[in-house]
């Protein structure tokens, strides 16, 4: 089957999809209905530009799916030919992969299951029993049935074992690893002095066999050296289990939590050294693949606010912008992060950018999502936040979304769609507010329902202002039982620049608490704030977004502030 590709070229940018997904390019190709479902626009044949259109995440009916990538794909006609296949196409699409997809999908599979952590753990276990075994019976100047027995068993799952590997990974991939050949021969060799000895035993009164026992039982202790192979499958199934299903580059002997968004951008997990490194990327290794595939063509940029590295082992091309987890930049980050990517990669057409933070989808995708749409890849926010959760979720893995993950950092890239039509990329005029009032509506089933248990923080970058609503110290608070709503008004309130956080914390404990350990929260731009009014659903609030908390978090829970306008002589 051919590799499949859709592009949307610009003078920045070229997605090009699925470079090493074999795994999901099966799952989507595998029927008609699956290329329906993914916007297919495929040539068919041996070309590597065979076109399949990026795909949103959400359940969306094929019809309007369909009708949405070829608005997509007609808006970037003029600069990448695409071929919008018929319903005959997408069957004879169907039935000349059908037998290759199928052996694709049965390998797929099987790799899951040589790698899964489980797996790997029973087998570093019976090495060690074997180990043991051979210990117990050296110390033995006979032969023992039963550990004879128990070797040939631990033998024989080992063949199994690698055979099983070398089916699922290819045989390109143990020809690579010189420690994949040394592990097959000692596993064959150990096989064969494990069955000699059993298979001559008739002949145990000769001295040749004697020798050949004794040296049969020697050879095995060299199973010993598959704990370094069954270290390096440890870590690699320790990794994946932590990395759930982010895509993942597997190819040219790289198993990394990273993946291509476009050919010049790569998303990927935090580079760890260390202890770190046994469940997340190695540095070492992150370095290698950047040296070997882009040589002194990368950028990093590093979102990370909680950790840190030797940025010279990346030869010092480390941009660093401090956010925290779960949290947002500031929007003046996120202009000026747009900006040195844009000089980077207008430097020469060979430059990538890698960005990570911890996981490398919230504030990852949030970065990433931001520039896509100031290099016009996407005209829309939401189109580019689509895009990166489907480039970065491997479905073959599982359905988990591993996309920008809060309202509030998909609400910052929307803020930059609108400094970009608006301002041409730069910060937007100033706007500072004081906050008056605030209406929180349906709060029943949260703690005492009345929010006399709750606390709110207003945060500023130089302060931060709290009110305990129960005690209503600096506001006055009106339960309006009927409406299910509070409405809260404020007597010392701050004057808002900039980049807000409100936060809202509960003292039931029997509250489930979120990120940032709270009941919820959100950020906001003072700049974008029309009319003096921010309203936000559950849908727009962190934490209530999440499906989970709905059975506390009711379907019409919003929060309404209302603001005065100050005049800029005034601050």
């Amino acid at each position: 089957m051919a590799e499949n590709y859709q592009r949307f070229v610009d003078a920045d940018t070229e997605i090009i999809l699925n470079e090493n997904d074999d795994c999901q390019n099966d799952l989507e190709m595998s029927s008609p209905d699956g290329i329906n479902r993914k916007g297919v626009t495929s040539r068919l044949g041996n070309s590597r530009n065979d076109d399949i259109g990026p795909a949103n995440n959400k359940p969306e009916d094929d019809a309007t799916h369909s009708t949405k990538y070829r608005q997509l794909a007609n808006e970037n006609e003029t600069e990448s030919q695409v071929i919008i296949p018929s319903e005959h196409q997408e069957l004879d699409i169907a039935e000349k992969t059908e037998a290759v997809s199928g052996i694709r999908l049965l390998r797929c599979e099987l790799r899951r299951f040589v790698d899964h952590l489980a797996f790997r753990i029973f087998t570093v276990l019976l090495v060690l029993l074997d180990l043991i075994a051979v210990i117990v019976d050296l110390s033995k100047n006979d032969t023992n049935r039963p550990l004879e027995i128990l070797s040939l068993t631990i033998i024989t799952y080992f063949v199994l074992e690698f055979s099983l590997r070398l089916i699922a990974h290819g045989p390109e991939h143990f020809v690579k690893e010189w420690l994949e050949i040394f592990d097959a021969i000692v596993i064959f060799i150990s096989f064969i002095f494990t069955i000699l000895p059993i298979a001559l035993n008739h002949l145990n009164t000769n001295v040749a066999f004697i020798r050949l026992f004794v040296a049969a039982r020697l050879i095995r202790i060299i199973l010993i050296i598959r704990l370094v192979t069954e270290k390096k499958n440890l870590e690699r199934a320790t990794r994946k289990v932590v990395s759930q299903n982010k895509r993942r580059y597997q190819k040219d002997g790289f198993d990394l939590d990273l993946c291509y968004i476009t050919h010049r951008v790569i998303a990927m997990s935090f580079p760890s050294a260390g202890f770190m490194a046994l469940y997340r990327n190695p540095i070492k290794e992150v370095a290698r693949f950047l040296d070997l595939k882009h040589q002194d063509n990368y950028m990093i940029f590093n979102l990370c606010s909680e950790r840190m590295y030797d940025e010279s082992i990346f030869q010092n091309r480390v941009a660093r912008y401090r956010v925290d987890d779960h949290n947002v930049p500031k929007l003046r980050d996120l202009v000026d992060f747009v900006q040195t990517a844009k000089g980077w990669l207008g430097k020469d057409p060979k430059n990538v950018i890698a960005v990570h933070c911890k996981g490398g989808k919230g504030r990852t995708g949030t970065f990433i999502c931001t520039w896509l749409v100031e290099n016009g890849t996407f005209e829309e926010a939401k189109q580019s936040l689509d895009y990166f959760g489907d480039r970065r979720t491997d479905l073959s893995v599982g359905s988990k979304y591993q996309g920008v993950e809060t309202p509030s950092q998909g609400r910052y890239v929307g803020y930059y769609e609108k400094i970009k039509r608006l301002h041409f990329g730069n910060m937007p005029p100033e706007q500072t507010l004081k906050l008056t009032s605030m209406y929180i509506k349906s709060l029943s089933g949260i703690g005492c329902g009345d929010g006399r248990d709750l606390t709110c923080k207003v945060i500023t970058d130089s302060r931060i202002w709290v009110y305990e609503l129960g005690r209503q110290d600096n506001c006055k608070v009106t339960h309006d039982l009927g409406a299910d709503s509070i409405a809260v008004t404020f007597s010392d309130t701050p004057l808002l620049t900039g980049d807000i956080k409100v936060m809202f914390f509960c003292s039931d404990k029997s509250i489930p608490r979120g990120c940032d350990d709270c009941l919820f929260y959100f950020w906001f731009h003072t700049a974008f704030v029309e009319d003096g009014k921010l309203f936000l659903p559950r849908e727009e609030l962190d934490n209530p977004h999440k499906k989970r908390t709905w059975t506390v978090f009711m379907d019409d829970l919003s929060v309404t502030l209302l603001f005065k306008k100050i005049p800029t002589l005034l601050t």
